[in-house]
């Protein structure tokens, strides 16, 4: 088959020596000129056209326009000025273009995908290009030859210095024989080679780790660690260096200034990072920890570095974020709040001697003597004249009153009557002594309180045992009642304490002195509040902010 144009597109047969031409009665229209390269395709009767200004065709024989992908088509080549065309084993088409790259068409003619220098091909003017199995094309360029992995999608690159007589390769220059050799043509004659032996012929050598430097911040001094003559070995980080450096090297001859490479910091990364053509990577503040900084490198053809450098990096922990100083911190923490723990406690022990002390010798010594006190001015008063036994009696009361007041005192205080039990026992006591002498008759209701023996600070207990005394003191002097009721409660949000006597209203009742100011100031202090009802009968109602 020849032709430039395809009004003028011929199929020859070389047996018969007869020729025709495809296409019959074409308009100047539908014409296309600069015919360039044509590829038969593995459908029968069709042949590939690659043209200078209109892309691609696919032609049948009979004359007809099968299949066109140029610029302005879906989808559309990168550039219409196509070099060379290979149909792969799926149907799918490959184009050489000129400036635009390797582009390659699905089977189904539905997606693209171009290839040019930024992927790694050597040049963007494909004029060649030949399978190698059913994975591998090679592709002559204007800058180099390129094997191309269809399945990684990655290229490797041929120039002068691995052997080639030349960079440049002619338009249509490219050929492969019965025995698997490969002809490439170009500026400077023929190259001919097997590519299994070429592969193997051009590994790249391994990368050499140079050295290491930093900044330490506590000396203020930069550092240089040279390991290019020495074994590899673990680097350590101080918790002062600022930042450092890795050197390494691909010691390859030629194009060093195309080697490539990538790193990664195993603990720190979770990838690759691709580094260009940089033969060392910078951390600044590396966290402490242990890692594994490791370096693939590739040459200026693509291929991929005979080993992947492995470097162990160490940072160390700055001290006050070692286990020991953090450990050492918490015993220290823990010895101080012991010693306050064991001081506060040594105070609390020192008062609670204190306040059993006081209200022993209280009971003791001064109870004894006001009770002594009493019965001698009762024995006297027996034979005292009618004038001095006013005097006498009013001296014994005294004395009993003051005996009965310094035992409640005492009681308050001793840090052995602590517990509701105990606080609920001497209110019974108070009203037994007061109330059954004057024939009023008292129930105390204490059955929703379940801890009985939880303890109370010791001014709770006392505010709250005055208050319901002066309520009995009260019921005794300014009631007529025969009967009260005493009722200690736990509710949802806090207790209650009520004194309700069942004597007659009295419009004339009066407290004695200041007791219901004390009483409204001790519920006050306890952070409760204190209510009086007066109607069938005087009740006494103490609202406090804790549970019993």
């Amino acid at each position: 088959m020849f032709g430039y144009t395809l009004e003028f597109l011929t199929v020859f047969n070389p047996k018969t020596e007869e020729s025709y031409s495809v296409f019959k009665n074409l308009n100047e229209q539908n014409n296309i000129a600069d015919l360039q390269f044509f590829e038969e395709s593995r459908d029968e009767n069709c042949i590939w056209i690659g043209t200078k200004n209109d892309g691609i065709l696919k032609i049948n024989l009979n004359g007809t326009i099968l299949k066109s992908y140029n610029s302005n088509t879906t989808p559309k080549l990168g550039k219409h000025h196509v070099l060379c065309l290979k149909e792969d084993n799926d149907g799918s088409i490959w184009v050489g273009t000129y400036g635009g790259g390797l582009s390659h068409i699905s089977a189904d003619g539905k997606t693209l995908t171009n290839f040019t220098k930024i992927n790694g091909l050597p040049d963007d003017n494909v004029v060649g290009i030949i399978p190698d199995g059913n994975n591998k094309l090679w592709i002559s360029t204007y800058n180099g030859l390129a094997l191309f992995d269809k399945t990684a999608k990655e290229f490797k690159n041929f120039y002068t210095e691995d052997g080639l007589s030349h960079n440049e390769f002619n338009y249509s220059s490219f050929f492969k024989d019965s025995e698997g050799l490969y002809y490439f043509g170009g500026m400077n004659g023929i190259n001919v080679f097997n590519p299994k032996t070429l592969e193997e012929s051009v590994r790249p050598p391994a990368i050499q780790f140079l050295g290491i430097s930093g900044y330490n911040s506590r000396t203020k001094e930069s550092y240089e660690k040279d390991y290019a003559q020495t074994e590899l070995q673990e680097f350590t980080a101080s918790p002062y260096d600022q930042y450092f450096e890795v050197s390494w090297s691909l010691p390859s001859y030629f194009q060093n200034n195309k080697n490539t490479f990538s790193t990664k910091l195993e603990g720190f990364e979770d990838r690759w990072f691709y580094q260009g053509n940089a033969t060392s990577v910078r951390y600044n503040k590396l966290p402490a920890g242990d890692y594994v900084l490791k370096v693939k490198g590739a040459d200026s053809r693509g291929s991929e570095s005979a080993n992947i450098l492995s470097i162990p990096i160490t940072v160390k922990q700055i001290f006050y974020k070692r286990w020991w100083f953090i450990v050492l911190v918490l015993l220290v923490v823990s010895a101080f709040v012991y010693a306050i723990f064991r001081y506060r406690l040594q105070q609390a022990l020192a008062m609670e001697r204190l306040r059993t002390k006081i209200s022993s010798d209280l009971h003791d010594d001064v109870g004894s003597l006001l009770s002594g006190l009493a019965m001698q001015t009762e024995l006297m008063e027996a034979t005292a004249s009618e004038a001095d036994r006013t005097r006498l009696h009013k001296i014994a009361t005294i004395s009993r009153n003051a005996v009965s007041q310094m035992r409640d005192l005492v009681w308050s205080i001793d840090s052995r009557r602590e517990t509701i039990a105990d606080l609920i026992e001497r209110m019974r006591e108070l009203a037994e002594e007061l109330l059954l002498p004057k024939d009023i008759a008292f129930e105390i209701d204490a059955s929703s309180i379940k801890n009985l023996d939880k303890k109370l600070p010791a001014q709770t207990k006392q505010h709250i045992f005055l208050i319901f005394k002066e309520a009995i003191n009260n019921i005794v002097r300014h009631s007529d009642a025969d009967f009260v009721e005493i009722y200690l409660t736990n509710r949802s949000k806090g207790c209650q304490l009520i004194i309700k006597d069942n004597g007659s209203e009295k419009t004339t009742y009066k407290s004695s002195g200041l007791g219901l100011s004390n009483m409204a100031m001790r519920a006050e202090k306890l952070k409760g509040t204190l209510n009086l009802k007066n109607g069938n009968g005087f009740e006494v109602c103490l609202d406090l902010p804790f549970n019993m």
